[in-house]
């Protein structure tokens, strides 16, 4: 049980979106070295106790009552579902107009489970009609259950106090209570069936906080732990058999057996049951068959039924009707399971295709890999292994084929399984005994890929000979491709494997996991198996029909690899040609071959796109950046270029790798050396690409690079501009906060902050300044650098802890045309107007220039009173204790409370003007080196509430280039509160004293604060 929950919960954390509605809120993409037990998501999961006896227990009338529900049977392998915090939460089950089995029936009492009672107040079971209710005052009846008369993690029954008819129209019962605390025994409160069933209608929750609206949560995690005791006319001796089931395979002569799922649909214990086998032509002599006894409505349970093959190859129906139950007529009228018997006119050996997927964050993946490896090894030429990476740098669009949980495991698409444990729970390697198995059956056709060839222009080209042994006017097939590459490396957080086996002595003693056991919580290793293309794996390229028993096919197949960002070394190239049976998706047989290289493949062939405008120091030689790809078979190690400018040329230059770019059609930057101009401006450069590895370029087109290089006087002081959206709703944006403060520590000279808040009404921080920039924001918490880049305002740009610090260098290792330096930022104290006075210096001659100043006032430790003010965080919930000494800041916010009271909010943005696109007229069209212009502005914030919250203030100038859309430059100030501020000092009529503020007495007012007659006055 707990290892299925384990591939739960790592597929909740895929999610990288906050969202302030539904109960899919997850964390952070990348996650930390942190306990298992931690990784939840905010409506998250965890075990509980498997079923005990219920109490106080309902006598039932086995002559007319029964339980039904969508949790079959007693209530075991139960997971708890929650959101770790004193909550009011909703949990129900719809009963549509379409659920045959309780029409006409009468719900006597009610059977659930929940856990956390102690915590618990206001219990309310509930029946509503035609659509979930939002409040008590929807529902058709509502029964108060005192929580005295709960039973944590077992069932608890409440007969109805007047029994409940069921209508004509779909309705839903369910509960809701709220919990007062929030703790290990609360957390989790609405318990689940966690049977993977995939039934609708049978989970519907929320939390009036947290996720107000409901959620309709049935897929892959099971229904809530309810039953309705139903009282009616219902059969003893009742058997509804599955309505299908797969093809099976023999040859002629030969027998095989096909696997049908029976369900219980009467009061009695099932026992036996009796059926007929029969073809197109006949029915069969009735055989018996005796069951594993089952007993409850709706209860399941597989057997096999032996089938006969045909005299002839052939694709015939059979049918299966059971006519018997526990010797007596079933009561179920048409309870027959329809398939095919293909008899094969010669047996073919199945290759089994294992499709597992996987991700570098999945700390549960590493057995995916042990599973994957052990197949291979075990079945070298009997078994196909695919990796398919979700969220990590091996990501691709596998066609739309999807996982509900990582690790997870599909076995020819007809069998989904653990890609390590199988189906049996808990067994080592039972993966390899599911191959194994399907190993056994007989393939209706064999698949024989030649060995594909990648030739020059990066197509790998190939054939399939595909040749069925019985023939057929239907074709129900279609087939798809998989380009598979080993020894897949990288660096950095994002390549390295997550690993929850760290330390957990508990799996020592499997020998398969124990090398993992021994290794750290993140492993940088290579990765095999892995796809990196796929094409048709959607079942959507169909094979034209009729088929015909021994005539081969032969399919011209491609795939291109022109722009794959994951190829890295042509000779670990694999091609899977993939055969699927369109009608029930499974995978027919398949085949895989290495990837040859055609002799006309291009050695050394480059191309390049156009560089982005780079800044120069005039007189200097300056570095630009290229974006290169290879699209040769050789690493790129050297390449020889030439810069034009107008008609001029220079002389060839050359540039050493220190990493040779391998991937193909992949665009890498390259750094190209390039001289600047002598004077400051403008101008296009084009380099010209001549020789790769010392010999000549093998491309045909895109072999030069045109960009603009802009040349400065000198180097100007670049801070850069982090905008961080916020919200004190959301519970993930403390690491937002710890990355401002980061930021603050480690960059009090290199970079200016702010914290926009919103989305949401109720935020109590939100400025209407900042509407425009917050309706486009896309999830919470985010960032803006500098206006055009944005990343998260923690993990920057590459999800690695402290991101956010990269970016911020990265910005400022830049070349701009100008500094700003802001002179003033006065406030009266009389009438709240700041006055603001900044200084641009450029260091380029440019006419028509697009440069405007923008500022905005931000305010550290707010503070207010009432809920809104209170943040949450998730941190403290989920990752307490996770972070260690290298990061402090989110270890900060780790200690935390879920609720955090008594914050003191920093760098919270409280106006701004020109803060969305510049301020018009704010700089002359026209500038020039060393040239400095002037500009004052006035910021009115004598109606803004929130300014009397901050302990203190600060201005922020921003130069902003309305063409390119971006801040070049900015500048912040604290605010100094003065008694008045004065344009000019007049002279005086009366004897006046002067002073600075150091105390030091003057014989006439300076430009800045005087103290004039005891009075702090702003001189301009």
């Amino acid at each position: 049980m707990l290892r299925k929950l384990h591939l739960l919960l790592a597929s909740l954390l895929l999610a990288g979106i906050v969202s302030a509605q539904g109960l899919r809120i997850g964390g952070p993409r990348v996650l930390p070295e942190i306990p298992a037990s931690q990784r939840t998501a905010l409506m998250g999961f965890q075990p509980s106790p498997r079923f005990v006896p219920r109490r106080p227990a309902i006598e039932v009338d086995t002559d007319k009552q029964m339980w039904w529900g969508y949790a079959t049977g007693e209530f075991s392998g139960m997971v708890g579902f929650g959101a770790s915090a004193a909550e009011t939460y909703w949990g129900a089950m719809g009963v549509p107009t379409s659920e045959s089995m309780p029409k006409g029936k009468t719900i006597k009492g009610v059977r659930f489970a929940i856990t956390g009672s102690a915590y618990m107040k206001d219990f309310h079971l509930w029946i509503a009609e035609g659509k979930l209710p939002n409040s008590l005052s929807d529902v058709k009846i509502d029964i108060p259950v005192e929580t005295s008369q709960l039973v944590d993690d077992a069932a608890s029954e409440v007969v109805l106090p007047t029994p409940y008819a069921i209508p004509d129209k779909i309705f839903y019962i369910g509960y809701t209570f709220t919990i007062t605390e929030s703790n290990d025994k609360s957390n989790y409160p609405v318990l689940l069936v966690y049977n993977g069933a995939d039934i609708d209608y049978s989970l519907f929750v929320r939390a009036e906080n947290l996720a107000p609206s409901w959620d309709n949560q049935y897929q892959a995690y099971g229904p809530l732990a309810m039953q309705l005791l139903l009282e009616g006319d219902f059969p003893k001796n009742a058997i509804q058999i599955s309505s299908s089931f797969n093809d099976v395979f023999a040859l002629p002569g030969g027998t095989a057996e096909a696997t049908v799922t029976l369900t219980s649909k009467g009061l009695g214990t099932i026992r036996s049951i009796d059926y007929i086998v029969g073809d197109a032509n006949s029915d069969g002599d009735e055989q018996h068959l005796d069951i594993a006894p089952i007993s409850g409505m709706d209860v399941q349970t597989t057997v096999s039924i032996p089938l006969k093959a045909d005299a002839s190859s052939g694709r015939t129906p059979r049918y299966i009707t059971v006519t018997k139950v526990n010797g007596e007529d079933n009561a179920i009228e048409n309870s027959t399971a329809e398939g095919y018997f293909v008899t094969l006119s010669q047996a073919v050996a199945r290759k089994t295709v294992v499709e597992e997927f996987t991700g570098t964050w999945c700390g549960w993946c590493p057995r995916g890999t042990v599973g994957l490896e052990a197949i291979n090894k075990q079945f070298p030429d009997k078994a196909i292994t695919i990796a398919i990476h979700g969220d990590d740098p091996m990501s691709i669009d596998y066609n739309g084929i999807s996982a509900p949980s990582y690790p997870y495991a599909y076995v020819d698409r007809i069998v989904n399984a653990d890609p390590y444990y199988g189906i049996t729970g808990d067994a080592p390697l039972g993966i390899c005994d599911l191959v194994a198995q399907r190993n056994a059956i007989l393939a209706e056709a064999s698949v024989n890929l030649q060995q594909p060839t990648l030739s020059k222009n990066g197509n790998i080209t190939f054939k399939t000979d595909i040749t069925f042994h019985y023939s057929s006017e239907k074709a129900p097939y279609a087939i798809g491709y998989v380009l598979v590459a080993d020894g897949l490396k990288g660096s950095g957080r994002d390549w390295a494997q997550s690993n929850f086996y760290s330390g957990r002595s508990e799996y020592s003693d499997d020998s398969n996991l124990k090398p993992w056991v021994d290794d750290n919580s993140y492993v940088l290793t290579s990765f095999d198996h892995v796809a990196i293309a796929a094409k048709g794996m959607d079942g959507s390229s169909t094979l034209a029909k009729p088929i015909e028993d021994g005539v081969s096919r032969t399919l011209n197949g491609s795939i291109n690899l022109t722009g794959n960002t994951i190829l890295q070394d042509f000779s670990k190239l694999h091609v899977v040609a993939i055969l699927f049976n369109t009608e029930n998706g499974s995978i027919v047989n398949a085949d895989i071959q290495p990837v040859a290289i055609s002799e006309d493949f291009s050695k050394n062939r480059m191309q390049v796109k156009v560089f982005a405008q780079t800044g120069m120091i005039k007189g200097t030689t300056g570095v630009v950046t290229v974006p290169v790809a290879n699209y040769g078979s050789n690493g790129i190690h050297t390449i020889d270029y030439v810069v034009r400018t107008g008609s001029e040329e220079s002389d060839t230059m050359q540039v050493t790798l220190e990493q040779p770019i391998t991937s193909f059609g992949l665009y890498t930057d390259v750094q190209f050396p390039v001289p600047a101009e002598s004077e400051s401006g403008f101008s296009t450069k084009t380099i010209v690409i001549t020789k790769v590895n010392g010999e000549e370029n093998e491309a045909t087109s895109s072999k030069t690079s045109t960009g603009k290089i802009m040349t400065v006087a000198k180097l100007s002081k670049r801070r850069t501009v982090v905008e961080e959206y916020t919200g004190t709703w959301c519970m993930w944006c403390p690491r937002g906060a710890a990355g401002l403060k980061r930021a603050s520590v480690e960059y009090p000279d290199d970079a200016v902050l702010m914290a926009i808040h919103g989305g949401s009404d109720t935020e109590p921080m939100k400025v209407a300044a900042f509407n425009t920039q917050l309706s486009s924001v896309q999830g919470f918490p985010s960032a803006n650098v500098n206006r055009y880049r944005s990343c998260d305002p923690y993990y920057g740009e590459d999800s690695s802890v402290w991101g956010l610090g990269a970016v911020i260098e990265d910005e400022n290792s830049q070349v701009v045309e100008a500094s700003v330096e802001l002179q003033q930022a006065d406030m009266d104290k009389n009438t709240g107007a700041i006055q603001i006075a900044t200084d641009v210096t450029f260091q380029i001659n440019r006419t028509s220039a697009p440069y405007l100043l923008a500022y905005v006032l931000v305010g550290d430790g707010l503070k207010g009173e009432g809920d809104n003010w209170l943040q949450t965080n998730a941190y403290a919930t989920y990752y307490a204790g996770a972070y260690g000494d290298e990061d402090p800041y989110l270890r900060e916010i780790c200690d935390e409370w879920a609720i955090q009271a008594d914050i003191a909010y920093d760098h919270v943005a409280l106006a701004g003007i020109g803060n969305i696109s510049g301020l018009s007229g704010s700089l002359k069209t026209t500038v020039e080196e060393g040239q400095v212009q002037t500009h004052t502005a006035k910021m009115n914030t004598k109606t803004n509430k929130l300014v009397p919250l901050a302990k203190e203030l600060r201005v922020i100038a921003m130069l902003y280039d309305k063409t390119a859309k971006k801040f070049i430059n900015a500048d912040e100030k604290v605010v100094q509160v003065v008694d008045a501020v004065e344009d000019a000092l007049a002279p005086a009529a009366a004897p006046s004293v002067f002073y600075n503020l150091a105390g030091q007495r003057l014989s006439a007012p300076q430009r800045g604060v005087n103290i004039i007659n005891g009075r702090k006055v702003m001189v301009k």
